[in-house]
């Protein structure tokens, strides 16, 4: 089941209200800081991480399809803490669990939710599968933003998701043609699907929130 909705310009929101917020700002200095030795963002997005990676990040959120419920979410492979991070700031009662393989960014992450004080929010080091033993069925919603094709994420990523519950990928333009190798599988495991398109600029190609949902 597809549903193909107009696209939403961010840029034309609101968006400095929240961006303005303290957390956002410390948060900035951090990967500003630390970026050169992490690697947690391109160098060329480094002077446009407000619209390139943070507001990229809450278009669930100005698509109205995240609210500040307590959910339990996964953010999974997070890097340096996006969108996960910039979710949480926004809302504060999600239960954010930051899943992420590298070392490095895992101590990133630990130091930026002890700078921004932010509560219920775990760090999960490692690759994903080694934990589908302890969080089999157990998220409510699982965030995917640049960690790989949908095929090899959705397989590892849908274990996770408990009945009723939602997986959230960020994808570009070419979403339909990924979601064609995925279809049978969603189908086999009683999964449907809608994309929301939206653009950060008016100056950018599209790109996609697709929300794939369980049962």
């Amino acid at each position: 089941m597809s549903q193909i909705t107009p696209a939403l310009l961010l840029e034309t929101l609101p968006y400095k209200r929240e961006l303005e917020q303290a957390e956002f700002r410390e948060y900035h200095k951090l990967i500003v800081k630390l970026n050169p030795s992490l690697n947690l963002v391109s160098k060329k997005d480094v002077k446009e991480l407000e619209v390139k990676h943070f507001l990229d990040s809450l278009a669930p959120a100005y698509l109205k399809l995240i609210t500040d419920t307590p959910l339990k979410v996964l953010d999974f492979g997070t890097g340096g803490g996006l969108p996960g991070i910039p979710l949480k700031i926004v809302f504060p009662d999600l239960e954010m669990y930051l899943l992420e393989q590298s070392s490095k960014k895992t101590v990133f992450l630990e130091m930026a939710v002890k700078v921004l004080n932010l509560k219920e929010a775990k760090i999960l080091k490692g690759e994903a599968k080694h934990f589908q033993h302890i969080y089999s069925n157990y998220f409510d919603l699982i965030l995917s933003r640049a960690t790989g094709p949908l095929k090899d994420v959705l397989k590892i990523a849908l274990p996770l998701l408990k009945e009723g519950g939602k997986l959230l990928f960020y994808k570009g333009k070419a979403v339909e043609k990924e979601l064609e190798t995925v279809k049978d599988y969603l189908f086999k495991n009683n999964c449907l699907y809608e994309i929301h398109p939206y653009l950060l600029t008016s100056r950018e190609d599209g790109r996609n929130l697709l929300v794939i949902r369980r049962g």
